[in-house]
């Protein structure tokens, strides 16, 4: 049996509510949920309950009825400063071509010279704690539903990560 593990702000579903009496499914129900208004069954419980959050940031989202394979969504000011930043980076490499691979040449050297202990140490780190993660009680934690089964055998998932 899978246990549940409190998280804050999420309000966890009670485990079962088979065979309990009515006025405590009503308690239930007015907490974690009502009855499903199609079938008119018990919600089977699934862990959390997440709170829906609203999106609230300015998309531009082209409707379905937009002809064509693409369909655009995105976030005009983020989207506009990474088109700037990269075409003003096209254009100085392609102006000053020399000036560029000097500073590129220059930032290499920098970086390998003064970093690489960063680099080497954060590998370490990294694996250190995946090793700790997955030999921790964190390490058999279900990502899904209790009824769901993976999609992919664990080898297959393993070597699908180096691929």
């Amino acid at each position: 049996m899978v246990t549940s593990i409190p998280l804050p702000g999420l309000a966890a579903r009670p485990p079962s509510l088979e065979g309990k009496d009515p006025e405590m499914l009503a308690q239930a129900y007015s907490k974690y949920g009502t009855k499903d208004k199609n079938t008119e069954r018990q919600p089977k419980p699934c862990g959390y309950k997440y709170d829906p959050v609203k999106d609230i940031s300015f998309r531009i989202v082209a409707s379905d009825r937009v002809p064509g394979p693409l369909r655009l969504n995105f976030n005009p000011l983020v989207t506009g400063l990474s088109v700037l930043l990269i075409v003003a980076f096209i254009v100085w490499c392609c102006v000053q071509p020399e000036n560029a691979s000097e500073t590129f040449s220059m930032l290499k050297m920098q970086i390998t010279h003064k970093f690489t202990w960063l680099y080497i140490g954060s590998q370490d780190v990294w694996a250190i704690f995946m090793i700790v993660l997955y030999f921790s009680k964190y390490g058999s934690l279900k990502l899904g539903r209790d009824e769901d089964e993976p999609e992919f055998p664990t080898s297959t998932w393993f070597t699908m990560l180096f691929a």
